[in-house]
């Protein structure tokens, strides 16, 4: 009897009919997936309209119309685009034909312009948190841009044709960390030409074949760019132009600019290679290098200082900043002041314990020079060659253990100094500077542009410096009268 219950047991179940509101797990489990392949595919078709909405002429003109008017409130320049288009499976764009126009004159060469431009994102983990919000989840994973044109025109008065932009940045972010913040995995450009007519010096440069790759360093949050010039043309003045090529290995970091190596080729045979390191924008301390040699001739062409006509120099510096700036170390008091001072002034900074830098900076080194030649309407110097040391501090240039020999077989022995060599400075100098004044606008116009904080803001004076006093103690060794004769001889006798 038992044995017969489960069996009623299991009859009575069957005969109960199922209820609505409880249906076999695997129908919910089939009507789920129902739900989630058709959002899957709904989502399917949407990105694919989407993606073939971004490749007709209707959505490339809206866009381009949009980028115009962003790019022209951020550079207050007149922008042109040839064509936008997207790819919304790789995160890509490219930007075709763009020319921002300055406050050239009609007919001049336009401030900017770029035959292409690819820019490609990456989208982090977006359910890892982070302070930045979604932009930081952001990074630019390529930027490439092909042969662009910088045309830069500084006026008389220091003014520019770099446009202003039309709303003043209210960030306080440096633009090195806007720029590092989007940790840019790989960034080209590639044939660049750059332009510039300064005219108050004057002085022209065009910059051609230019490359220039970057990348981001996670390890220690810094850029590497490694520059490439293969064709620069420079003209100073009435100077023939020169020819030269560079490449550069920079470092640049949130508080820190790091120039690794930068080797320049100028000339039949000048060769320069120079190393420099920046740290602390706001109290910057810097240090650098230079070795190399280099054609006299080739220095007055570069520099515009004439006179410089043969020979060579080589060589080998070492450069420092010290604890006070060259500006306060270059003030100097009045002459009834210099023994007895009544009073230390409150603006005067302590030196620093250091007694080889002392004066804002130091630089220190070797020159060797074969060959040399020098004329001028009052000096004719040819075939002397130079061994010294040299010793510069803003208030003082020293050659020490300075030997010459003449062409003519005389010798000349000894040292000298020159206590503010830089000469009698007026307050405005650097104000009145054309240059300066486009260098400060033109670093601070691109910040603005960028959102960032202006780095060159505050006045442009230096404080008054005395005049210059030259002091000689040589020996002279088999120098004949008519050596100096030839050597002081004005022009024309």
């Amino acid at each position: 009897m038992s044995e017969l219950l489960p069996q009623q047991n299991q009859q009575a179940d069957e005969n109960v009919p199922l209820l609505p509101g409880n249906p076999p797990r695997r129908k919910v489990m089939r009507i789920t997936a129902w739900l989630f392949a058709g959002t899957g595919a709904l989502l399917l078709l949407l990105t694919a309209l989407l993606t073939l909405y971004t490749h007709t002429q209707d959505f490339q003109k809206r866009v381009g119309r949009q980028v115009v008017s962003i790019l022209e409130e951020a550079t207050g320049g007149r922008v042109e685009i040839g064509s936008v288009q997207f790819n919304l499976w790789h995160l890509a764009a490219e930007v075709d034909g763009l020319v921002i126009h300055g406050t050239e004159p009609k007919g001049e060469a336009p401030y900017l312009s770029i035959d292409r431009i690819v820019v490609r994102i990456t989208i982090g983990n977006l359910l890892q948190r982070a302070a930045g919000g979604l932009m930081s989840k952001v990074h630019l994973s390529l930027l490439r841009v092909e042969h662009p044109q910088f045309h830069m025109i500084v006026n008389a008065d220091g003014s520019t044709n770099q446009p202003v932009p039309k709303k003043k940045s209210t960030s306080t972010t440096p633009i090195q960390d806007t720029l590092l913040d989007l940790k840019a995995a790989k960034a080209e450009v590639v044939d660049g030409v750059v332009l510039m007519n300064d005219k108050p010096i004057p002085f022209e440069m065009a910059a051609r074949q230019l490359g220039v790759n970057v990348r981001y360093l996670s390890s220690s949050d810094r850029y590497g760019i490694s520059v490439a010039l293969n064709d620069l043309t420079t003209k100073m003045q009435e100077m023939p132009e020169a020819k030269s090529h560079m490449t550069a290995e920079i470092e640049l970091g949130r508080s820190m600019v790091a120039l690794k190596s930068l080797h320049l080729a100028t000339g039949e045979s000048s060769r320069l290679d120079l190393t420099a390191q920046l740290e602390h924008f706001d109290n910057p301390v810097w240090e650098a290098t230079a070795k190399g040699n280099l054609e006299i001739k080739q220095i007055s062409v570069l520099s515009g200082f004439p006179g410089l006509n043969a020979g060579s120099v080589t060589l080998d510096m070492t450069a420092h900043s010290c604890a006070v700036a060259p500006q306060e170390a270059q003030k100097q008091p009045h002459f009834w002041q210099r023994r007895h001072p009544a009073q230390s002034p409150a603006n005067v900074k302590t030196l620093p314990p250091d007694p080889e830098c002392q004066k804002g900076y130091l630089v220190a080194g070797t020159v060797k020079a074969r060959g040399a030649g020098y004329t001028d309407q009052f000096v004719r110097v040819h075939g002397v060659d130079l061994d010294t040391k040299l010793h510069v501090t803003p208030t003082e240039l020293l050659l020490n253990a300075m030997l010459i020999d003449l062409s003519d077989g005389g010798h000349i022995a000894g040292d000298m100094r020159i206590n503010n060599w830089l000469g009698q400075i007026p307050e405005d100098t650097a104000q009145k500077s054309p240059t300066v004044a486009a260098s400060q606008q033109t670093a601070n116009t691109t910040a603005k542009a960028l959102n960032s904080k202006p780095p060159a803001e505050g006045n442009r004076t230096l404080p008054k410096v005395l005049r210059s006093h030259a002091y000689v103690d040589v020996t002279l060794t088999r120098v004949s009268l008519r050596a100096i004769e030839e050597i002081t001889q004005p022009r024309g006798f």
